[in-house]
């Protein structure tokens, strides 16, 4: 693809589809992406564009013409941006916007930290914060611990659960994307963990995306 854009820069989507040999599903998902913004104005008008008949006939013609033909504009309306983030999450686990947690943050109680937040308080105090759960670890040398690691906005925070309040949190911990945890925190070493005392499901929307956890045992 590289040499093919430095051969000539891509003219169209069509252009693009010709030249580069991507299969219609691969072009789905990188018009989902926005990956092909640079040759339609929306990310539905490049899904609209990859649908369209004629793409059936690009290779057959694809060294035989430089005609680019017209493509009628999408009549569905853009993707907004929760659609945009959902679509990121499910072709690509990530997004190069705002974080999901940056969606919803207005809305949850001020007493909720952000990673970074947490980060400042000092050793003992009481304090809750939440996030995408990105991490689980319960390694069979912890005697039952288990490390939860979220993801909000700011970055990174990680939790210590032990045993007994693994058992009570269990269903909880094992099936919920978004928590919110609340514990005292521990500063040692320069390293931040807030000790779990209550875990409980973050509400937030149904259509909110979260990237796959990582659990280790």
């Amino acid at each position: 693809m590289s040499a093919e854009r430095e051969r000539e820069p891509f003219r169209s989507l069509e252009d693009f589809r010709q030249r580069t040999r991507f299969d219609r599903r691969q072009l789905r998902q990188l018009a989902a992406v926005g990956a092909l913004n640079d040759y339609s104005l929306t990310r539905r008008q490049s899904l609209w564009e990859v649908e369209e008949e004629t793409w059936e006939q690009g290779e057959l013609f694809a060294e035989t013409t430089s005609h680019v033909p017209a493509v009628a504009e999408c009549p569905l309306p853009e993707m907004n941006y929760g659609e945009r983030i959902q679509a990121d999450f499910a072709g690509m686990g990530l997004t190069a916007g705002k974080h999901p947690m940056a969606l919803i943050r207005p809305r949850l109680p001020k007493e909720i930290s952000t990673a970074m937040d947490l980060k400042k308080l000092p050793h003992g105090a009481s304090a809750s914060t939440a996030g995408a759960v990105i991490c689980r670890q319960r390694p069979g040398t912890a005697k039952g611990v288990v490390f939860i690691t979220l993801e909000d906005e700011t970055g990174l925070s990680n939790s210590i659960v032990y045993a007994d309040r693994f058992e009570d949190y269990r269903l909880t911990i094992t099936t919920e994307p978004f928590l919110r945890i609340t514990g005292k925190v521990q500063q040692a070493e320069g390293t931040t963990h807030l000790m779990a005392e209550e875990i409980e499901p973050l509400q937030t929307p149904s259509d909110l995306p979260a990237a796959a956890s990582h659990d280790f045992h």
